[in-house]
């Protein structure tokens, strides 16, 4: 079977679609686009582990210069004493940081525009240090903020390097609301704590099921593991496929099935003759473990 597959930008993978559908023999485009990744800090997790998730937020949105496709861009932090922490620490961390290098001019020219519609948009630099320019394409961490009230559609899309938009809110039952603006995602992830609301999180936990292809728990989303369990896939823009297009389920998507009705023994692939025990196999709806 003859496919074709993409990690790159929504027009890309239009482009590339259009090309196929002209085709006397259209085949499937695998294609993984765009992604956002909100992350949802609840108020007890703030309360108790401000230093910690700053930590690990500030690492997850700049590291390898925030050019991967599972980097946070948005983290709903609550407007209390604990967010306020949260977010003076992961200011603090992003004025200490140096410069970070891009791949290339145009992702530079497409970060630094970005970041800019976002300002105009109504999001406030919270932190940006002055760099020098350095060699290759070199910019600055930016941590922008922006109320609740004030997340757009505009302002919740992605931006290729290391940016994130932190948004205050005041009451946890807002968010679903919230999280309805955000694009669909390779991920959703929370952080919350022994005192908050389980019927907050079950509920956020639904909303983020619906949006996301991986729902991260206390931790962040970069850092793909290849494994018989990983799933990295999404809604659309995310990816326009149900596969995991990482981990060792992804051969799937260029796997073709064929059944083989009525077959004589002798010309049936030798895993599927009855003597076969090498691999496990499913007959007449029972599992047949594999014998050494």
């Amino acid at each position: 079977m003859s496919a074709a597959a993409l990690t790159g930008s929504v027009n890309a993978a239009r482009a590339i679609q259009e090309a196929i559908d002209e085709r006397p023999d259209p085949i499937p485009l695998y294609a993984e686009l765009s992604s956002v990744n909100p992350i949802v800090v609840l108020p007890d997790a703030a309360a108790t582990r401000a230093d910690q998730i700053a930590e690990g937020l500030f690492g997850s949105f700049t590291n390898s210069g925030g050019q991967l496709c599972t980097k946070p861009g948005l983290a709903f932090v609550p407007s209390d004493p604990g967010g306020d922490g949260l977010v003076e620490a992961l200011r603090a961390r992003v004025d200490a940081s140096g410069g970070t290098v891009l791949l290339n001019e145009r992702i530079r020219d497409a970060y630094e525009n970005r970041s800019t519609e976002f300002e105009r948009a109504g999001a406030r630099v919270s932190a940006r240090p002055t760099v020098e320019p350095g060699a290759g394409f070199t910019v600055a961490p930016t941590l922008l903020e922006v109320g609740l009230a004030g997340l757009t559609a505009e302002i919740a899309d992605e931006c290729f390097g290391p940016l994130l938009i932190v948004v205050r809110y005041d009451d946890a039952a807002d968010l679903d609301a919230a999280l309805a603006t955000v694009p669909p995602s390779l991920t959703g992830s929370l952080h919350r704590g022994q005192d908050d609301d389980v019927d907050v999180v079950r509920r956020l936990v639904d909303v983020l099921a619906a949006r996301a292809g991986r729902i991260v728990f206390d931790g962040y989303p970069t850092g793909v593991r290849v494994s018989w369990a990983q799933h990295h896939g999404g809604p659309w823009p995310s990816t326009n496929a149900v596969h995991t297009s990482v981990g060792a389920t992804s051969i799937r998507r260029f796997l073709r099935p064929l059944a083989w009705q009525d077959a004589p023994a002798w010309v049936l692939p030798e895993e599927l003759r009855d003597e076969y025990t090498v691999i496990s196999r499913r007959v007449d709806g029972r599992l047949r473990p594999a014998v050494e």
